[in-house]
């Protein structure tokens, strides 16, 4: 009606492997739509075997691990030559281990890694009043953001969870074992970091309060 058109951004991958991991979840990756979702992945990958998270740009390792996870979801082997060029880069830009929070929570959400490994992300943020909530979002404003970092956080909060079997996992594209990976940078802001921590502290105290209320008002975003 406003003169636009819809479509897919060529060369992102990220929606397309975000949705068939999240179908995944849902235990229902050998769908149509995770099949189209797998073949825009087969059609993104660059010649070296990354993916980019815009046209032309450099390679993205989160975008990479989730692209790859999601093509062995549907059912790509791998020992496939895209597959194979795929699991050396994504190596070779650190693995599965540079993953940002997001990605984390990706791979603990289909029991790749325990929620442990994952950065911890109170919902709590969205009981601040909005000068505090902008600083937990590092100063943005938009709705996609907001509406990300309260996705983050419930799954955080939930730990829900769909194990996938080995043959089916990601685990070669670890490089050490999850419980040695250090902190994802430029995830998160600082002051999410530091919220989060006081809730994880008052979580194992057993002093959570406001944990349900705020469960709650996420449900109405």
């Amino acid at each position: 009606p406003d003169g636009s058109w819809l479509a897919r951004p060529r060369g992102d991958s990220s929606l397309s492997g975000e949705l068939v991991l999240l179908l995944a979840f849902l235990e229902d990756e050998h769908s149509e739509l995770a099949e189209q979702a797998a073949a825009a992945i087969r059609a993104d990958q660059r010649p070296n075997g990354d993916w980019s998270r815009t046209p032309d740009g450099g390679a993205d390792v989160c975008v990479s691990v989730a692209a790859y996870f999601a093509l062995k979801l549907v059912g790509d082997a791998p020992n496939e030559p895209h597959m194979r060029r795929a699991r050396q880069a994504i190596r070779e830009l650190g693995g599965a281990d540079a993953a940002d929070a997001a990605t984390r929570l990706w791979l603990a959400l289909l029991g790749q890694i325990d929620f442990d490994c994952c950065e911890p992300i109170a919902p709590e943020w969205l009981l601040l009043p909005d000068a505090w909530q902008r600083r937990v979002l590092g100063g943005a404003a938009r709705d996609a953001d907001r509406n990300r970092l309260t996705a983050m956080a419930v799954v955080s909060a939930l730990r829900p969870q769909r194990p996938i079997e080995l043959a089916r996992g990601v685990r070669e594209l670890f490089l050490e074992s999850p419980e040695q990976w250090g902190t994802p940078a430029g995830t998160v802001s600082l002051s999410t970091r530091l919220w989060s921590t006081l809730a994880r502290l008052s979580e194992r105290a057993g002093l959570l309060p406001m944990r349900a209320r705020a469960l709650d008002l996420a449900e109405t975003l």
